[in-house]
């Protein structure tokens, strides 16, 4: 008798957790139905394009970096793809 209550919780517990996947899935699959394409940008023949990682806040260091490679903000290029504040000792500058 235990053991045929255990296996229908499992199997209830189971099945609870399918559904809920299941839920979750066809929302995150509306989501991006709905999602605007990526962007495409032209290629830079005037400057260089520079891709940044994680700065976490680093905002004295990363334009130090910058700075080291000559960044000219008229001809090069920036994408920072990855988490621009949090952790770091100057977050706010980048949000200023």
């Amino acid at each position: 008798m235990v053991i045929k209550i255990v296996v229908k919780q499992f199997l209830y517990y189971n099945l609870v957790f399918l559904l809920t996947m299941s839920f979750t899935i066809m929302k995150f699959d509306n989501v991006l139905q709905h999602m605007k394409p990526c962007i495409r940008l032209n290629k830079n023949n005037k400057g260089r394009d520079f891709i940044i990682g994680d700065i976490h806040g680093f905002y004295n260091d990363t334009i130090n970096l910058l700075d080291n490679v000559n960044f000219d903000p008229v001809v090069d290029r920036v994408f920072q793809c990855g988490d621009l504040t949090d952790r770091g000792p100057d977050s706010l500058s980048w949000l200023s």
